[in-house]
């Protein structure tokens, strides 16, 4: 048992040397320590040189995908930037951008929206004073207008609301 045993570990220890090293280093290993750890440490040696590389490489692929590979929800957009520059809008769905040269500038909502107007006084035509509370709804239906036309979006509406109140 002992002869097929040892008969087998010496070809299998021709088989890798074979492919891992055509000098016979393994065999010398093997026959100067005459243990068969010192032929497990020197493969795993092996596959760990090749092995590093491949797991950063697999690490920077991965970071890259996950930067560039954007979900965008439903009734939302995304506004997308091409080295500071509007690029384009991004629909529901699967988006890729290429990473560090695009980025999301903005995520704007497509659902209607309602914003409440500090309460206003206003004077009737026959010179009586009320106070008039109310509320806006709007929906945004060109978003990159909406980003890029105004600095304040939502103080724009309310003081558009305001003027129109007081006509």
């Amino acid at each position: 048992m002992k002869k097929i045993f040892t008969s087998n570990i010496l070809k299998i220890i021709a088989f890798i040397s074979m492919f891992l090293d055509h000098t016979g280093k393994i065999l010398e290993i093997f026959y100067v320590n005459n243990t068969t750890i010192s032929i497990i440490s020197y493969i795993f040696s092996i596959i760990g040189r090749i092995t590093f590389p491949i797991i950063i490489f697999l690490l920077i692929v991965l970071i890259i995908a996950f930067k560039s590979i954007k979900i965008v929800r439903q009734a939302e957009v995304y506004i997308i930037e091409r080295l500071g520059k509007f690029h384009k809008i991004a629909d529901a769905g699967l988006t890729i951008i290429i990473p560090f040269v695009d980025h999301v500038r903005s995520v704007v909502s497509l659902k209607e929206q309602t914003m409440d107007i500090p309460p206003q006084g206003v004077i009737t035509e026959d010179n009586v004073t009320i106070t008039i509370d109310t509320v806006v709804f709007y929906q945004i239906t060109d978003p990159a207008k909406a980003v890029y036309e105004i600095q304040s979006l939502r103080r724009g509406i309310e003081y558009l609301a305001i003027t129109t109140i007081r006509d």
